[in-house]
């Protein structure tokens, strides 16, 4: 039988106080994440590493996307050189329980499996991650929390 989970979303929707502010904030954080994303960008994806926590996409050409939890968001950088994570989660299946009762099977090592060998694309939109796939798939990176235990948190990777 699957560990289900109860659980509860990380984060949630940025408020602003007026259209501009909403506005200035995209500006500033489009422009200092384009940089970064054009070296991930249209590349294909040769392998990953994930614990549960930080998630790494290596890109044919050496560049490695790093993807893990913040306090109030999903973390993201593109560096030269792969970080080693410790642990993994192969092996393990989960199943996530919302307050509503939906049940979400968490078949992660499927949906990684999925992007290797395929291009890829970020569409980072604060508080979440979107990868978008060549070909018309879109994932999105969250964060929930088991609700039983606030401190045990996952990076969670869906179909979008």
């Amino acid at each position: 039988m699957d560990n289900i989970i109860r659980i509860t979303p990380c984060f949630q929707f940025n408020e602003y106080d007026s259209l501009s502010e909403a506005v200035a904030v995209a500006a500033n954080s489009a422009e200092a994440t384009q940089d970064k994303a054009a070296l991930i960008n249209r590349k294909v994806v040769v392998s990953y590493q994930f614990n549960g926590h930080t998630l790494v996409l290596s890109v044919a050409d050496g560049w490695h996307l790093t993807v893990s939890l913040g306090a109030t968001a999903i973390n993201w950088d593109v560096v030269p050189i792969a970080p080693h994570i410790l642990g993994d989660m192969t092996g393990q299946t989960l199943m996530f329980e919302f307050s509503d009762g939906e049940l979400m099977p968490w078949d992660w090592q499927a949906l990684l499996d999925n992007l290797v060998g395929k291009q890829i694309a970020l569409a980072p939109s604060e508080p979440w991650l979107f990868i978008l796939v060549r070909g018309g798939d879109e994932y999105m990176i969250d964060c929930y929390a088991d609700e039983a235990n606030p401190k045990r948190r996952f990076l969670v990777f869906t179909e979008a």
